[in-house]
């Protein structure tokens, strides 16, 4: 009795204490402050304020007017501040040809005394109210610091920067430094808001004569910070891989989830050396196959599915579709009924389902046929039915999932991951299926929330305290994105929305830094909601909880079990800073799928 009622007042009471515990407090602004205070941090640099910045580093945006990340940088530094001067507000200069000679450099303008302020200088209108001017920059300033997408890849033999140097590229390349040492990762994103029609936004590349690939001018190098920690990270990885259990051939926590990194650096690089790195590691899993489970995350169809997209990219044909035949033979496991296979993504039914839409978006629709598709669907559908019948809820949710006789709620042992992939346009699930079974089942899900937001990691639980992808908001999230993107019904939107304000409130977890129950996991679900709804707002979450991973082992987070892997460990926050270079395409590893060929955009 007294256990209990002790227990319900640390609920009622000391909730927040115990949330303490599993995360750390968020030190990081939110987006409306961010962007409210843009002029007065980033703003003065976007502007090229002659004024010095404020003293904190936690304000302003990480990308560009477009909402992309930013990729240059800016050149000359002010004199004292440290600040580039970058293009702002202002009459248009007429472009320079590039050969012809560079003008004599003016004067310098003597220094003013401190606290004073500096003069407009001719033609350009001082900032409205706040303070400083606004200076162009010749043209030669504005250089690129970062290869392209399709450059060359981070810490890859041959891999190199601007001007023939690489990432350690010093001089204009270089971010500048604020007042105590502290370097602003981000870049200001929004136009002055002072400015009216009569002072046009002039970015660098008005300068050169030439267009430029987004609005918005770029000052800072977060993609930098972030492409030297990949390489760091990835150095770390690899020595610490030496060690790992050479029989462990799963996606989740083995080689196959290594394999899929380095997948992924090759997809944001185009770098070739990381496919074949891949194919290394797919390579060494092939051997390795036990027939024991069957799944994509934590089974044989994961090492095969990765296999014949690795071999499809290398044209290496025949290998593939080996692969392919491999994986269709374990389906008889899957559809026998007399089966005690679980529904769930990482053990059941639904992880191969996964594995089948894999091969479809990744090589090509029509290399898993839909028939073999529909037949893990109806099997799928038939189990959460017969369970639903038998806890008498067949009207309230007509498809019951559980795995280890509970009922989870979250995306990898429960319903909201089985829900999610029979949503998924490439599993063919008839509409009057999606309306009549799977959307009310998802409404029955949407009413055990609890008043914070968050989502319990079972229906019999009633303890607000998970806040993982596996189990909590940022699981749940990406099927009520799911179902706004099929049933075009607000509700899910607002829902999803709701789990995003949790998951930013929470969502820095002790757990550590990993994809499964780590901050790069949750921080996924900001990625997705952007893609959803192209509010910056998520995609500055996303670089926020992406600047935490920065951080990477100086939190004092637990270390995992298998602490390079990628769900567990180091690999999956490679694999999500990966995505934040890229953020128009990311998408979470052995999860969500690319959108169709025709949604995507060029």
């Amino acid at each position: 009795m007294g256990e209990t009622m002790s227990r319900r007042l640390k609920f009622h009471l000391g909730g927040e204490a115990e949330m303490e515990e599993r995360a750390f407090g968020n030190p990081f602004p939110d987006y409306e402050a961010a962007a409210s205070a843009g002029p007065a941090t980033g703003g003065a640099e976007d502007a090229g304020c002659a004024r010095p910045p404020p003293a904190t580093d936690e304000l302003g945006l990480p990308f560009r007017d477009d909402g992309k990340v930013s990729r240059r940088v800016a050149g000359p530094r002010a004199a004292r501040g440290g600040l580039p001067m970058v293009a702002s507000a202002g009459p248009a200069p007429e472009a320079r040809d590039v050969s012809s000679p560079r003008p004599a450099p003016r004067a310098r303008r003597p220094e003013p005394e401190p606290g004073a302020r500096r003069p407009a200088p001719a033609g350009l209108p001082p900032r409205g109210g706040l303070g400083g001017v606004r200076r162009v920059p010749p043209a030669a300033a504005c250089l690129p610091l970062l290869p392209s997408r399709c450059a060359r890849g981070w810490g890859a033999p041959g891999a190199r920067g601007p001007g023939g140097r690489g990432l350690r590229r010093r001089g204009r390349g270089r971010a500048p430094r604020q007042p105590g040492g502290a370097e602003r990762p981000w870049a200001p994103t929004t136009r002055p808001r002072d400015v009216g029609a009569e002072a046009p936004w002039v970015g660098p590349e008005a300068l050169r004569g030439r267009p430029r690939d987004g609005p918005g001018p770029i000052v800072q190098n977060f993609t930098k910070r972030i492409q030297t920690k990949i390489k760091d990270l990835l150095q770390q990885m690899e020595e610490g891989l030496k060690t790992a259990d050479p029989h462990d051939c799963s996606a989740y926590t083995g080689w196959t989830g290594i394999a899929l990194l380095y997948l992924q650096l090759y997809r944001v690089t185009c770098d070739q050396t990381y496919l074949l790195r891949s194919l290394d590691y797919v390579k060494r899993t092939l051997r390795n196959l036990n027939g024991r489970r069957v799944t994509f995350l934590c089974g044989d169809a994961g090492p095969l599915a990765v296999g014949a997209v690795v071999y499809h990219k290398l044209k290496s044909d025949c290998e593939s579709q080996e692969c392919i035949t491999k994986l269709l033979q374990l389906q008889r496991t899957i559809v026998c009924r007399d089966s005690d296979l679980p529904d769930e993504l990482l053990y059941g039914r639904a992880g191969y389902l996964y594995a089948l839409l894999y091969l479809n978006t990744e090589i090509g629709p029509g290399t898993v046929c839909e028939s073999a598709i529909k037949e893990v669907v109806c099997a799928i559908i038939e189990s959460g039915k017969t369970l639903s019948r038998e806890e008498r809820k067949a009207e309230r949710c007509p498809l019951l999932y559980q795995w280890h006789r509970k009922q989870y709620v979250g995306a990898a042992h429960g319903m909201a991951g089985i829900y999610y992939m029979l949503m998924q346009p490439a599993a063919k699930v008839d509409q009057e299926t999606l309306t009549e079974m799977v959307k009310p089942s998802i409404d029955y899900v949407r009413h055990k929330r609890f008043r914070s937001g968050n989502y319990p990691s079972s229906l019999s639980n009633e303890t607000d305290r998970l806040v993982h992808w596996c189990h909590g908001a940022p699981g749940v999230i990406h099927m009520l994105m799911q179902a706004y993107k099929v049933f075009k019904e607000e509700k899910y939107l607002k829902d999803a929305m709701e789990c995003s304000d949790v998951i930013w409130q929470r969502g820095l977890l002790r757990k550590g830094y990993g994809i499964c129950h780590g901050t790069a996991g949750n921080g996924y679900s900001f990625l997705s909601l952007y893609h959803l709804t192209q509010d910056k707002k998520y995609l500055y979450r996303a670089c926020k909880f992406a600047e935490w991973c920065l951080e990477y082992g100086a939190h004092g987070c637990r270390i995992p079990d298998r602490p390079y892997s990628l769900f567990e460990g180091m690999a999956g926050a490679i694999h999500f800073l990966s995505d934040i270079l890229a953020p128009e395409t990311s998408r979470f590893p052995a999860f969500e799928l690319a959108p169709p060929q025709r949604d995507r955009k060029i």
